[in-house]
Parts: C-alpha cells; sequence; structure tokens
C-alpha cells in the first residue's frame, strides 16, 4: 500500500485526524457508487413494512439513493474543483488515485496522467483539503 502523508504543513495542511476522514470518506467511493447502482435498480424493493405494517419499499429506496448521491457528489465536486481546468483526463485520474488504494503516481502516469508528480501532488492534497470544507460545512449545520 502506498504511504499517505498527513503531515503536510503548507497552504493546503489538515490536522492529522482530519485528514484522516476525508482520506477514509473518498475511499468509500467505489463501495457508494455500487451502492447507488443496487439503489435505483428497478426491481431492488424489497417490503420493509414487517407483519401487518404497511411499508413504503420505494420511498425508502428514494431516501437511501439521494443519501449515497449526495456523498457520491461531495467526492466528485472536490475532485472537480482539485482538478481545475486541467482537463477531463486529469480529473478522472485523479478520482481514481484519491478513491482507491494502490492508485499510485507511477501506476496514474502509465495510464495517462498529463502532469508532472509536484503538480498532481498538489491537487491531490487541495482535493482533501475541499472535501474537508464540504464535510465539514454540513456537520455544522446540523
Amino acid at each position: 500500500m502506498p504511504r499517505v502523508r498527513p503531515e503536510y504543513k503548507g497552504e493546503w495542511a489538515l490536522e492529522k485526524h482530519e485528514f484522516y476522514t476525508v482520506y477514509h470518506y473518498a475511499m468509500q467511493y467505489p463501495a457508494l457508487t455500487q451502492r447507488y447502482q443496487e439503489a435505483v435498480e428497478p426491481h431492488a424493493v424489497t417490503h420493509t413494512g414487517g407483519t401487518g405494517g404497511i411499508g413504503k419499499p420505494t420511498e425508502d429506496k428514494g431516501i437511501k439513493a439521494a443519501r449515497i448521491a449526495a456523498k457520491i457528489a461531495k467526492i466528485e465536486a472536490a475532485a472537480r474543483y482539485a482538478a481545475g481546468d486541467a482537463g477531463e483526463t486529469f480529473y478522472q485520474l485523479l478520482l481514481l488515485g484519491v478513491t482507491r488504494e494502490g492508485h499510485t503516481f507511477n501506476h496514474l502516469k502509465e495510464m495517462g496522467l498529463p502532469c508532472g508528480r509536484d503538480y498532481y501532488y498538489t491537487r491531490r492534497r487541495i482535493f482533501y483539503w475541499r472535501l474537508a470544507q464540504t464535510i465539514e460545512r454540513k456537520e455544522d449545520k446540523g
């Protein structure tokens, strides 16, 4: 597993545990996208009312899908913000790099990453910083 360095002290710095919070939040992306696909499948509705109760499986399914979609959107928005105007290829590879273990700079470079090491790592730090801001805003509201 590649080493992740939470101790960065520059402009986009995060406190150690704040970094790990957003790191693990981003690492949920593949599972979230899978759960979202399962939640929106047409025949995935199951009865949740139990014996004698009236269930609302379609409503429950929609609420679940919306919550998952909101988490996915936060991760993707942070990656778009960090990618800036670097292009769609960079955005896709940055998203891959921050949401899956084992996708190191060298691996992404082999896949066509259109930038150098310093630029990529700066943009990755911006991603984590932006995701931390997004998550904090939600927690501060309620």
